[in-house]
């Protein structure tokens, strides 16, 4: 009887050992699909997103030139003549050595141009593309006719404007914003590119106000010219130079 006992209570002893070993095999399983899985759905999501990333870059490099000045130098070559080079990133387009450009912004006087040059860390390049920082090289242009804020651009592309409409965004604390509602009548400071201007809010749907997290519609009135189109973008700040809302350009006048 003692044997018979001894032999049942050792199969069970195997059973249960069995079925923990069927157990663990099925968690190994498990976790060995789920990591595929995920590694499969991270993959397919960089896919998706280099192929947006790749989308925009191919569009911008078909669209037409354009470069907002950053900085302006004048180097001298001998000791009777200089030249004049604006620095920037290429933001749409491209642009090769002897293209006319258009210096477009802050006035309604437009100065057309040739490239005569372009830089790149110290060495001249025949070409410019989208999202490189150079220093274009413009002839027969002095150093007091072009300034920060003013952009290059394709002859006839882009005209500067004092007025327009826009969609706009007032930011939360929790999104980096100041925390403050944009109110009808205030003026405020845009940046657009590398320029700063004052400008002063119309709230186009009647309102009073434009609440944090909330979007509207307005009307605005810079003192300088921007270049911009429809589809710009721009940024609200205070004077602490705080961002307040973002902002898009619907309509020029």
């Amino acid at each position: 009887m003692k044997n018979i006992n001894a032999k049942n209570g050792f199969s069970a002893y195997i059973a249960i050992f069995i079925v923990l070993i069927a157990l663990l095999t099925i968690g190994i399983i498990v976790t060995i699909v789920s990591k595929n899985s995920t590694h499969d759905s991270d993959i397919t999501n960089t896919a998706n997103l280099t192929n947006t990333n790749n989308s925009e870059n191919i569009e911008n490099q078909n669209s037409t030139f354009l470069m907002a000045i950053e900085d302006v130098f004048s180097i001298e070559v001998d000791e009777y003549t200089s030249k004049t080079v604006v620095t920037g990133k290429v933001e749409r387009g491209s642009i090769k050595k002897g293209d006319t450009v258009e210096i477009v912004g802050l006035s309604d006087n437009i100065i057309t141009t040739t490239v005569n040059g372009i830089e790149m860390f110290r060495k001249e390049k025949e070409e410019a593309n989208v999202g490189e920082n150079v220093g274009i090289v413009l002839k027969n242009v002095s150093r007091d006719e072009v300034e920060r804020g003013q952009v290059l651009a394709k002859p006839g592309s882009i005209k500067s404007h004092t007025q327009f409409e826009a969609n706009v965004y007032v930011l939360t604390k929790e999104e980096k914003g100041k925390g403050v509602s944009l109110t009808d009548s205030e003026k405020g400071n845009f940046y657009f590119r590398t320029l700063e201007d004052q400008g002063k809010i119309e709230i186009l749907n009647g309102s009073k106000r434009i609440d944090l997290g909330d979007s509207a519609k307005i009307k605005v009135k810079v003192e300088k010219g921007f270049a911009m189109e429809v589809g710009t973008e721009f940024i609200i700040r205070d004077n602490n130079k705080k961002n307040i809302a973002n902002g898009k350009v619907t309509k020029v006048y």
